[in-house]
């Protein structure tokens, strides 16, 4: 039953893939009984689970041809039984692989979208068994009484849940293995080259919208309807990085900023990144310690972030920085790829008068 259900499977995708004759007639001699999906996983998982789910379904089904065989005197009986036992061997087969859909997709966004292909699963799974169900049927029903099976040991039937459970890993594994491929191709057409990509399976978490904290202002202290920040220069040197960013007054009158801004990490799929933000100055900057300072109209402040360079290779990075003028206050967001990893230390300056900001924008 084993041999067959493979078989059939892989005449399928034969068939399916090449023009041959007759190719719509070819599904209903052979049906698709492992999903089409799982021949164009990554190996080796096109192929583990295929063979995890022939083997489950030989254990299976010897023992439902056992059951099948109990108590049977005619030929005919015996020989209905046994294709019967099969199709539903056939049926329980697709177990695993709706168990493993849910694991690799857990925790599952919507339940209904891992379960619409389980109706055409089923079906094809069944009619399997229905139009190949008959020939091992005839085989054991002429040839072998009950006492020529294996009998239904507690052996036999843990060797058959066993089967199950191990199809079912394999299928979950390779969902998995084809989720994470796939992300690192979008990845890569998205223009990722930096740092890992973030699992495909993972919640997640943006950095709050609102900055944590709060902060004593009054009415002259610069709100986020007249001001934006942007991202300023970059620089580097051996083992140190530095980024300048800038808050412009686009209003028609000054406005008061005093003390330090703040910022949260996020990596390429928007998951908030846990960094450590420090005030003061690094290697490449110099903080000269919070004061306030009135940024006139059309004026702009800088802060400068420094950081010790990080390994890439293997770690999720920055690919996205927000921020907000002080605590408490709305952040903002821009695209930029950073070394700053999961454990980093940021250092943070205090805002300061800025005589420009022409040329400091980092595209």
């Amino acid at each position: 039953m084993g041999i067959l259900w493979l078989a059939s499977s892989g005449i399928n995708a034969l068939t399916t893939w090449f023009s041959v004759p007759l190719r719509e007639v070819w599904p209903l001699l052979f049906p698709a009984a492992v999903p089409s999906i799982v021949w164009h996983w990554p190996a080796p998982w096109n192929v583990v689970p295929v063979v995890a789910s022939a083997l489950c379904v030989a254990l299976v089904y010897l023992v439902a041809a056992r059951v099948a065989l109990r108590g049977s005197a005619s030929r005919g009986i015996r020989f209905a039984g046994i294709w019967f036992a099969g199709v539903v061997t056939s049926v329980i087969a697709t177990v695993p692989w709706v168990v493993g859909l849910f694991i690799a997709h857990f925790p599952p966004g919507r339940l209904a979208m891992l379960t619409q292909d389980l109706g055409e699963w089923l079906q094809l799974a069944a009619w399997f068994g229905v139009i190949w169900g008959w020939l091992p049927a005839l085989l054991i029903a002429r040839r072998h009484s009950e006492e020529q099976l294996p009998r239904t040991s507690r052996t036999l039937v843990g060797l058959a849940i066993a089967a199950l459970l191990l199809s079912t890993i394999a299928f979950a594994a390779g969902e998995r293995a084809e989720r994470v491929n796939n992300a690192h191709i979008q990845a890569v057409d998205n223009g990722q080259t930096v740092g890992a990509v973030p699992d495909p399976s993972a919640v997640v978490t943006p950095p709050a919208k609102i900055a944590p904290g709060k902060h004593s202002i009054d009415a002259s202290w610069c709100t986020p309807d007249e001001t934006n920040l942007l991202a300023g220069s970059r620089d580097a040197a051996t083992g140190h990085r530095m980024l300048t960013v800038r808050i412009m007054n686009f209003s028609d009158h000054s406005c008061v900023l005093d003390g330090y801004p703040d910022f949260a990490f996020a990596d390429a799929s928007g998951s908030e990144i846990d960094v450590d933000l420090e005030p003061g100055g690094s290697f490449m900057t110099h903080d000269g310690g919070a004061t306030p300072i009135t940024i006139p109209a059309g004026g702009y402040a800088a802060t400068a972030l420094g950081w010790d360079a990080n390994s890439t290779q293997g770690n999720l990075v920055t690919y996205a920085v927000w921020a907000a003028a002080y605590p408490g206050y709305p952040r903002g967001s821009w695209p930029i790829t950073l070394d700053i990893i999961a454990g980093s230390t940021v250092k943070i300056t205090a805002w300061q008068l800025s005589d420009s900001g022409a040329g400091d924008t980092d595209n």
